[in-house]
């Protein structure tokens, strides 16, 4: 409290709270008109994207566009490696979506033209941890003398990830295709392009604007809240200190070998749950057909064990009961599932426990993938 002339008066970060409970607080994130992806609610979903960047890069697609967006991809490309060879395209274009490879990794897209063969990994929220020098071997045993691009297409700048990879943000393919668009013109009901699929691309274009640019709306906010704002950051820093040096511990100490692991990794906070961190294992199955995640989730509200499928039709349920494991929906929108472990995960709980349950469950699913 703050004492005043006329009495005492919230503090800053009181008054904030207070506001946020009683939901007086202007509106966040995606703030304004909707785009039709946000209204679906796959905004930010990257499989979702990826399948239909897929569409959009492939010349043969019913969009009437061409190559137009694979172009504009190209484009973004460094001065050198854009001039080493004109795209050509035709009815042999290939788009694949999750393409394998040796060491049992998934590209998210691979195109394939005439001339280039361009692999692309898409990230949205997701941490960059891939194995891009086994993407590198896939497309260089597949290239056959074309121009191959590699690209990291990513939100927000950052250093190439290395084995050839080029980084790319979404913003700039974003600007590319609509300098391209402009020259296209509008669409006509039965023309080329198609009137339907340049609304979808149109709105594809404004939702990655929604995630690159800060609105306006959201920077009134921070500007009108500042003092609450700042008061809350500065009370929630030991928090996210302590949460990182859980999570930190538990990757120290969980030493889980076996032939289905592809890789294990921290992953920070998320759109969906800002104030969690995560150890993330993956798990692939011998014939790669089945890709399953098991994160081990710290925040205030304790730790939890939260396995979903990743890739195939196999449901996370599905596996968990072969495994043996008891388990409870963590998220039935996403087809998120937590363990529910014989012992209760608190916050302060020892980590030797929280090691043990997950190791046990990344034992038991391991096993039940090598029966596939």
């Amino acid at each position: 409290m703050v004492e005043n002339a006329g009495g005492p008066t919230l503090d800053p970060m009181d008054a904030l709270l207070k506001r946020a409970a009683a939901g007086q607080l202007k509106a966040g994130p995606n703030s304004g008109v909707p785009t039709l992806l946000e209204v679906a609610g796959i905004a930010r979903r990257e499989n979702a994207y990826s399948d239909m960047l897929a569409f959009f890069f492939d010349s043969n697609a019913p969009h009437g566009l061409g190559s137009l967006c694979l172009e504009a991809l190209l484009g973004c490309l460094p001065d050198p490696h854009r001039a080493r060879r004109a795209l050509v395209t035709g009815p042999t274009v290939l788009v694949n979506r999750e393409v394998g490879t040796e060491k049992q990794g998934r590209i998210d897209l691979v195109v394939e033209t005439p001339s280039h063969i361009v692999a692309i990994e898409n990230k949205i929220d997701h941490d960059v941890s891939n194995d891009f020098e086994d993407y590198a071997e896939c497309v260089a045993t597949n290239c056959g003398g074309r121009v191959d691009a590699k690209i990291l297409l990513v939100l927000h700048p950052q250093e190439s990830p290395g084995s050839g990879f080029e980084v790319v943000t979404h913003e700039a393919l974003t600007q590319a295709i609509r300098s391209r668009l402009e020259a296209v013109g509008s669409p006509s009901p039965d023309g080329a392009p198609s009137a339907k699929y340049f609304v979808l691309l149109q709105d594809l274009l404004d939702t990655v604007d929604k995630m690159t640019r800060l609105a306006d709306t959201d920077l009134e906010f921070v500007q009108s809240e500042w003092q609450g704002l700042e008061a809350v950051s500065r009370r929630l820093m030991p928090y996210e200190q302590d949460l990182a040096a859980k999570i930190g511990k538990l990757r120290s100490e969980v030493v889980f070998k076996h032939p289905r692991l592809r890789r294990a990794y921290l992953r920070g906070p998320d759109p969906d749950e800002p104030l969690t961190q995560a150890l993330v294992h993956d798990l692939v199955a011998a014939d790669a057909s089945v890709a399953v995640a098991v994160d081990a989730r710290i925040d205030a509200r304790g730790w939890r064990i939260v396995c979903f499928v990743r890739r195939g039709p196999t449901h996370a349920a599905e596996l968990l009961r072969k495994a043996g494991l008891d388990f409870e929906i963590d998220d039935e929108t996403s087809q998120h599932y937590a363990l529910r472990p014989k012992v209760k995960l608190a916050y302060r709980a020892e980590i030797g426990v929280v090691r043990g349950v997950l190791t046990n469950a990344l034992e038991r699913l391991a096993a039940t993938l090598d029966t596939r």
